[in-house]
């Protein structure tokens, strides 16, 4: 008779997480079952659920869910170190996982700017097909945040047709940049010049050596002229790319970025 309970009790738990996973947080809230429950593990359920809906609740009681139930009520009391390092651990170490929960470490990392401990959960999730392409712009940026760079490269490399962030692109050519891989930073950045002024600029590798001679001596002159067209900001940004001025480089990418994007 143990046994049936024991088997109705984790038959029970199941459903309840599946609900809490579709977010379906009413559902549970409302189900005497889980509620009620003789389970303390099932009344943690509910307990989650009750946090989505009114953002507090009562102390856990059981072991399996009670550390999430901490870990959420740290979030909507806005205390983000303390929720980070709280879900981080249930990620680490626990079996039950959803894309809510990762989203909130994830958003507790980066404002908290704990970008190491959000790599190693990142590159735990990114080996699950499902995340793949969700996660790929977060786990180049936390690599690159994390002083990373050779894996920040890497995984940009095998994930670039996944990366939906410009931003990310950035990152990953001045990772290339510390590493020392100047042309493959180069040919990224112009990839990036070209999408935001719809002009090509695929050069060979005899071109890129007359562009870097064309322009590593031109920067201070491009700058005196003070001109702000999109072609004259190009025209400086190549400067600053072929003389090495990565970061100023960038800069000015942002810029026609923003024109690009106010001109729409």
């Amino acid at each position: 008779m143990q046994k049936l309970k024991t088997v109705t009790s984790l038959e029970s738990i199941l459903e309840a997480w599946d609900l809490y996973a579709n977010r379906k947080f009413e559902a549970i809230v409302s189900h005497e079952e889980y509620s009620h429950s003789p389970s303390k593990d099932l009344r943690d359920l509910a307990r989650l659920g009750q946090l989505e809906i009114s953002r507090n609740t009562t102390d856990p009681e059981g072991e399996l869910f009670a550390p999430l139930v901490q870990a959420m009520r740290q979030y909507w009391k806005g205390h983000y170190s303390d929720a980070c390092a709280l879900l981080g651990q249930w990620l680490e170490t626990r079996e039950y996982h959803t894309a809510m929960i990762l989203d909130r470490f994830l958003e507790c990392a980066f404002l908290c700017d704990q970008y190491r401990p959000a790599f190693q959960i990142l590159n735990k999730f990114i080996k699950i097909p499902y995340y793949r392409d969700r996660l790929a712009d977060d786990i180049v940026r936390s690599a690159h945040h994390a002083g990373l760079d050779k894996e920040a490269v890497g995984l940009y490399r095998d994930l670039a047709g996944s990366i939906r962030d410009q931003s990310v692109h950035q990152k990953a050519a001045l990772s290339m940049v510390k590493l020392g891989l100047f042309r493959d930073a180069e040919k990224l950045l112009i990839k990036l010049f070209e999408k935001i002024t719809g002009k090509k600029y695929g050069y060979s590798e005899d071109e890129f050596d007359a562009l870097r001679s064309k322009y590593s001596e031109r920067a201070s002159t491009i700058e005196k002229q003070k001109r702000a067209s999109s072609e004259d900001v190009m025209e400086l940004g190549l400067a600053y790319l072929f003389s090495s001025r990565y970061d100023e480089a960038l800069r000015l990418f942002e810029t026609l970025k923003k024109k690009s994007a106010s001109a729409a």
